[in-house]
Order: C-alpha cells, then sequence, then structure tokens
C-alpha cells in the first residue's frame, strides 16, 4: 500500500530533523533528555505509532537547557517545513500538539527561546518580522516555496 500525503509529509519532518543535527560525534550525546532534536524525533515517531497527534506533556518537557550547535539553515527549513504541515488551527491550537513541540524545539535551538504561536501562521510569521528576529526573512521565504511546492503537488493529484 502507498503512503498517503500526510505520511509522506511526517516522513519529511522526520527528514528535516535529521538534517539539523550536526551528529553524535560532533556534540557527545543524543539522549532524549537533553537534545532538541532527539526530544522531537521520538515524539513524531511515538506519534506515528500511536496515530495520536500530542505528545503528554511535550511541551513542559523540552529540554530547554540544550546548548548545542545546529546547522542554522536546517532550522531555517524546519521551521518552514513544520508551519506547512500545521493547520493554522486557531481556536483549536494547542501546545501539546506534536507539530507545536517540534516548532519549539526548532525555535529554542534557533532563537534561544520559544516563540509566541496563537495558531495561526500568519501571525507567527509576522510576529517574527515585527519583533526583528535575524532570521525572519529566510523563514517566510522557505515558508513561501515550500508551501507553493506542496500545494502543486496537491494540484497534480
Amino acid at each position: 500500500m502507498a503512503a498517503d500525503l500526510k505520511e509522506l509529509q511526517a516522513l519529511h519532518v522526520i527528514d528535516s530533523l535529521s538534517e539539523v543535527c550536526l551528529g553524535k560525534d560532533y556534540c557527545g550525546s543524543c539522549e532524549p533528555g537533553t537534545c532538541l532534536i532527539r526530544y522531537a524525533q521520538d515524539g513524531l515517531r511515538k506519534c506515528l505509532k500511536e496515530k495520536i497527534l500530542y505528545v503528554s506533556d511535550g511541551t513542559k518537557n523540552i529540554p530547554h537547557g540544550d546548548s548545542k550547535l545546529y546547522r542554522e539553515e536546517a532550522l531555517i527549513n524546519g521551521i518552514a517545513n513544520i508551519l506547512v504541515s500545521c493547520r493554522s488551527c486557531q481556536y483549536e491550537h494547542f501546545e501539546d500538539c506534536i507539530v507545536s513541540v517540534i516548532r519549539n524545539c526548532y525555535e529554542i535551538a534557533l532563537f534561544g527561546d520559544v516563540r509566541p504561536y496563537d495558531g495561526s501562521n500568519f501571525h507567527y510569521l509576522t510576529r517574527l518580522a515585527s519583533d526583528d528576529m535575524p532570521q525572519a526573512d529566510e523563514i517566510l521565504a522557505r515558508f513561501q516555496q515550500i508551501k507553493k511546492a506542496r500545494d502543486e503537488e496537491l494540484a497534480k493529484k
């Protein structure tokens, strides 16, 4: 049986997470309790395995103390990709959604802290720009590229 679009999208998110990491040999550890990317990967795998969209206490248990270096360009791509994966749920948004947990992990690695997100990609991207986040323009441009490619792919089906 062929994978559906959601599965392929999830696999793309896993690939995006893997691209961020410089490798265990570089940083010395890859424990979910101390590594943002490992934590996000493990959460996504659990969600896929259990066919759920949330991680219990997912936001609360993010390893905020992780100070490892990650690939900045891959973090930018990761945030853009996860925003495209998000449904812009607004009023139905909840912090322990796996999409939010992964986005939070990327944000901590790139910005040093979690950024406000109210369930709207538009508000999020606008706030990044108004807060003068140095990567805001790059995230927006990448988001638009990924979204356009995804929309074109959907139009072919």
